[in-house]
């Protein structure tokens, strides 16, 4: 494998967990963007969502997503859920590897993420009954940025393995 892998998807789709499990079925080092940047900040994403903004976190972003890709050796990385929301790092995704969206439903995602939303600054200040309307709002919106994913897959039942092999067979068919 010469080129990276990134995983896109909305909160909650698993690209953290899946990733770092199938990064290591795959001897590969394992970025979290997410992770990444609160290291490099000193501060969480939801003080720099806090304190900065989302406009000053996006920026923040694209330039570490940046440096993340000039890594000769290829890595898993997990994408925060609007990274790709920027035809910047959408291009760079697609160029520098293998970009696979996590698919998931907005009531599967809801189920995933209602009692861990403590996380997630764009849900904090949302009331729990409305999320099922905010997030498929939100979610339409990026839709037209994961769709265009080198792979697509229902992260319902997901395990790493399958997305191992999903990887493995993708990168074999398309290395000729």
């Amino acid at each position: 494998m010469k080129q990276h892998i990134f995983l896109t998807g909305f909160m909650g789709s698993g690209k953290t967990t899946l990733g770092k499990a199938t990064a290591k079925l795959l001897q590969l080092p394992f970025v979290d963007l997410d992770e990444y940047i609160e290291a490099k900040e000193g501060k969480s994403i939801q003080e720099i969502f806090r304190e900065e903004g989302e406009k000053s976190f996006r920026e923040l972003e694209e330039i570490y997503l940046g440096a993340i890709c000039e890594r000769s050796s290829t890595h898993l990385i997990a994408l925060g859920g609007g990274t790709i929301c920027n035809d910047r790092n959408l291009q760079l995704a697609q160029s520098k590897g293998l970009l696979i969206y996590l698919e998931l439903s907005v009531k599967n995602l809801i189920e995933r993420l209602k009692d861990n939303m403590e996380k997630r600054p764009m849900l904090k200040e949302v009331p729990i009954e409305t999320w099922e309307h905010y997030m498929g709002y939100v979610l339409d919106a990026r839709k037209k940025y994961y769709e265009q994913s080198h792979i697509k897959i229902n992260a319902l039942h997901l395990t790493a393995q399958h997305l191992a092999q999903t990887i493995l067979d993708f990168t074999q068919k398309n290395s000729n």
